[in-house]
């Protein structure tokens, strides 16, 4: 047995050896990876958006590169770049899903260095990306509905144009590809009503959500807001080592806040209380990622709130 075998048949080394970087979940077997954007292998080339390794890439390696060649590109061919492999792709939303989450991910991290110039280009890019990302996403789930409507039409309705013909004695005198032609005809009339009925609906939804109606002085502070509660969500106890030398991870203010409830609570403060809950957890996406931590203000800001509920 090797000796990386038999450390991480102990439970104690392993969680050590994960938590610090040494090892990760996925297989030390070269090529198992889900392949959402298409790879060759042979010499480098920079030519072209298909990702180049010399040989066949571990999965870390892999996840890397997408971005490290999202990075290298400018704003619009950064887009051009996912394009073409999100168009290589068969399962659209999967591969989009799994865009969005890395992109909020590697996002959030780099946000904690952004005073540098390079990451702020980085994550200039990923935020464009992540933009086109969710425009793609909105416009499948629009589709979805549109499917679900004909199928509405080609379905239910052609059983209510038969059961009505049936029933008047018609029937007869026409073929199954008349009465579906028919009900097409009739669905074309009836898909406006559908629609509006369907925004209405929307519209009562959004009125239901348990909104406030709290209205903010100056409504230029509201960024200013979603980092007071960004900053309650990130609050812990300052703790340190039983040497004293170094600071460790104390309590924090929450044992659970996640992104979602923090876009519930800016729900009872205008503007916001006019948003669907997907639109106000991205404006709280859209802050959070170009918060600067090193901020003064940002940094005496948490040391009151330090102070005020662990003194």
């Amino acid at each position: 047995m090797s000796i990386r075998s038999f450390l991480m048949n102990s439970m104690a080394f392993r969680n050590m050896m994960l938590l610090s970087g040494y090892e990760n979940n996925y297989s030390l077997k070269k090529g198992e990876f889900t392949p959402y954007f298409s790879y060759v292998i042979g010499p480098y080339q920079r030519e072209g958006f298909l990702l180049n390794f010399p040989k066949e890439p571990y999965a870390e390696q892999y996840y890397n590169a997408i971005f490290i060649k999202l990075y290298a590109y400018n704003a619009a061919d950064a887009v051009k770049y996912i394009q073409v492999h999100y168009d290589l792709y068969a399962d659209k939303p999967d591969f989009l899903k799994f865009l969005q989450l890395e992109l909020r991910h590697r996002i959030s991290w780099l946000g904690r260095k952004s005073k540098e110039s390079k990451v702020i280009k980085w994550l200039s890019i990923m935020n464009l990306s992540l933009e086109w990302v969710e425009k793609e996403l909105s416009e499948i789930d629009d589709l979805r509905k549109q499917v679900m409507y004909n199928q509405f039409v080609r379905n239910d309705l052609t059983v209510m144009v038969k059961n009505e013909l049936q029933g008047s004695g018609n029937a007869s005198t026409l073929n199954d590809i008349d009465i579906d032609k028919l009900a097409v005809r009739v669905g074309e009339k009836v898909q406006p009503f559908v629609e509006m009925i369907m925004h209405k609906v929307d519209d009562r939804l959004i009125a239901q959500q348990q909104t406030g109606s709290i209205t903010l002085t100056n409504i230029h502070l509201k960024e200013r807001l979603i980092g007071l509660f960004q900053a309650l969500k990130e609050l812990q106890k300052e703790a340190k080592s039983k040497t004293g030398l170094k600071h460790i991870q104390g309590e924090p203010l929450f044992t659970k806040m996640d992104n979602i409830d923090i876009a519930h609570l800016l729900l009872n403060f205008v503007p916001f209380n006019q948003s669907k809950i997907d639109a106000a957890e991205q404006q709280y996406y859209r802050v959070r990622n170009n918060l600067d931590r090193d901020n003064p203000a940002y940094q005496q800001l948490n040391k009151a709130l330090q102070k005020y509920f662990f003194g």
